[in-house]
């Protein structure tokens, strides 16, 4: 069964962590069947988005599976702008945006965000952002409500919080979950499915998780052959719009 992983990253961590190498996450494709992998930059989440971004860039162009999210810093919006412009338009690897508040310091409910948000809007991709609790899951869902036509994707889908984020997203049809996490709850990824079939896609979180860790999750969870490849390939190919 071919898999999506829309949720990855690439390069070293300011904390201890094994797996940066380009090499050691090419070889993580190759043994769990992975097609198309979607990364961030760790350097671009944690440190500097706009030199994160430029390696990510080159990176990108070593192996036709890999694509990318540009990361995002509301603290500089017109440095945001400016990424945007160089990485999502034209012919490009990059088919997302990520925004990570809890490097930024700036919160998704924020004047900052929304105008991040509203210059984005242009693009039309969808937007990976980190959510770790149920306060979380709600400012994103605020957001959801304001940008109709923009496609949030619940990156962790809340943690413990995942009921509040599979109930916000029946509400919010643009909406999609990620369960990647460390919070491997008895059918969490069953409930999920079943309130959203087409909304959730699978991340493995690697270099911060193994990916074994997640994929585990979606292959005992209680759903049809039909379901599992919806959440491991088909939801995220037309999410991100991939040709077939």
């Amino acid at each position: 069964m071919a898999i999506i992983d829309i949720h990855a990253h690439y390069g070293a961590w300011p904390f201890p962590s094994k797996g940066e190498e380009l090499e050691r996450l090419l070889r993580f494709l190759d043994k769990y069947g992975v097609e198309k992998c979607v990364l961030s930059s760790s350097r671009a989440i944690a440190h500097d988005f706009v030199r994160g971004n430029a390696e990510l860039a080159e990176v990108l162009g070593r192996d036709p599976r890999l694509f990318g999210y540009v990361t995002l810093n509301p603290n500089y919006i017109e440095l945001c702008e400016r990424e945007m412009a160089q990485y999502l338009r034209g012919e490009t690897k990059f088919v997302g945006a990520k925004l990570h508040h809890s490097y930024t310091g700036v919160s998704p409910d924020s004047p900052e965000t929304r105008e991040v948000l509203a210059r984005l809007r242009r693009y039309d991709v969808p937007v990976l952002v980190h959510t770790y609790s149920a306060s979380d899951v709600r400012q994103v869902a605020k957001l959801a409500a304001e940008f109709r036509q923009t496609k949030f994707i619940l990156a962790h889908m809340g943690a413990r919080d995942w009921r509040e984020a599979i109930r916000l997203a029946r509400v919010h049809t643009n909406l999609f979950l990620d369960p990647c996490c460390s919070v491997p709850d008895a059918d969490k990824i069953s409930e999920a499915v079943r309130a959203l079939p087409h909304r959730v896609v699978f991340g493995s979180d690697m270099t911060l998780l193994h990916p074994a860790y997640t994929l585990g999750m979606v292959m005992d969870a209680d759903l049809s052959d039909a379901e599992r490849e919806a959440v491991l390939y088909r939801n995220a190919l037309r999410l991100f719009r991939f040709p077939k």
